[in-house]
């Protein structure tokens, strides 16, 4: 099947060699293709992004209407993801999809206050400067929240012995000297943004330490919670991550 290397998905309308009106059909031609040309065949997500203060008022399709488990996936290049629902075809950004749900289970940790945690089999210890830990003492109690487990030591010192459940621990101590750092410069943050700029650096550790979605199962479960969220469609900071197709679009 044909495709036009300069069709983008999630710009607005553009031409296209495909002129089919039936996805079913297209789809179908798309799962007979045993492999696919990388360089013909990729798709550029846009980088404009839709204003964050507006996210849950954006018109889309209801995605959570979408039952998971009756959809068959097209993979391409282990980024994107194309699955085919009423007549409607999804183009996903898996990568994106993933930092949404992670996002979305570490704000779940902080308004139920029941993390998911795992324990290290070697704590480790964080030394911080004089100014750096009296940031340290303001930002601990979040940090347990969202999993942590730390015992402060002396000479400024902090030892780790848990981290939230999808976190490496390298990713958790370079997280924990980030936040720190970030609100030096920052400045001290009321409550609820300091827990957005938690939620949002611990959830793209975590997207970078989850290992890839390689099997139906895995995606549908990633897609079954992402569905369900707010503002499916859209990261936390306006990136598009699922765009919705009709034939009349091409």
């Amino acid at each position: 099947i044909g495709a036009d290397p300069t069709f983008n998905p999630f710009k607005g309308t553009t031409s296209s060699v495909m002129k089919k009106t039936d996805w079913n059909e297209l789809y179908a031609g798309f799962q007979k293709e045993k492999e696919v040309e990388t360089q013909s065949q990729q798709i550029q997500f846009e980088e404009n992004m839709v204003s964050t203060d507006n996210l849950s008022e954006i018109s889309v399709f209801d995605l959570s209407k979408i039952d998971v488990e009756t959809l068959s996936f097209l993979r391409m290049n282990q980024q994107y993801v194309f699955a085919v629902s009423n007549g409607y075809l999804l183009m996903i950004h898996l990568q994106r999809a993933v930092f949404k749900v992670m996002f979305e289970r570490v704000k779940r940790m902080f308004s139920q206050q029941q993390p998911t945690k795992q324990m290290l089999l070697f704590p480790e210890i964080l030394a911080f400067s004089a100014e750096q830990e009296v940031v340290m003492e303001n930002l601990v109690d979040e940090l347990i929240a969202i999993g942590f487990e730390l015992e402060n030591l002396d000479l400024n010192q902090w030892q780790l012995t848990a981290i939230p459940a999808d976190l490496s621990a390298f990713s958790a101590s370079v997280l924990i000297s980030d936040m720190v750092s970030e609100v030096m410069i920052d400045g001290v943050l009321d409550k609820q943004r300091l827990q957005y700029e938690m939620s949002f650096s611990l959830a793209k550790r975590m997207t970078e330490s989850f290992r890839q979605v390689n099997s139906d199962e895995e995606l549908k479960l990633i897609l079954g919670e992402l569905f369900v969220s707010n503002s499916p469609n859209y990261t936390p900071d306006g990136k598009m991550i699922v765009r919705v197709s009709t034939p009349m679009d091409f």
